[in-house]
């Protein structure tokens, strides 16, 4: 049995992982985008296969894990600017701000 089959939550942390980080562009002198997303999946589910509580369901490991290892290869700015279009300009700071947490 694989790991994601255990759990629901375990499949969409694995998918948000892959899907997410498939559209991030490299930053030059970071690693490339396929190898950061197999290293970080690699980790990712190194650490739930050790992880009774994630395995089970945990939700607030399994955020701890997202927030610690897979959130910081996002740029949620960049991302809701896109997602927002045009509007973006007519935004004012604060909306902005409010827009992206």
């Amino acid at each position: 049995m694989n790991i994601a089959s255990k759990s629901p939550f375990i499949g969409l942390l694995v998918s948000l992982l892959i899907g997410g980080l498939l559209g991030l562009p490299a930053v030059a002198a970071e690693i490339p985008p396929d190898q950061m997303i197999r290293s970080t999946t690699k980790e990712v589910l190194a650490i739930v296969q050790k992880d009774k509580d994630i395995q089970s369901g945990d939700k607030q490991k399994i955020i701890e894990l997202v927030e610690a290892k897979v959130l910081p290869h996002f740029n949620f700015a960049r991302m809701t600017m896109l997602a927002v279009g045009r509007g973006w300009r007519d935004a004012t700071p604060q909306q902005r701000e409010n827009l992206v947490k």
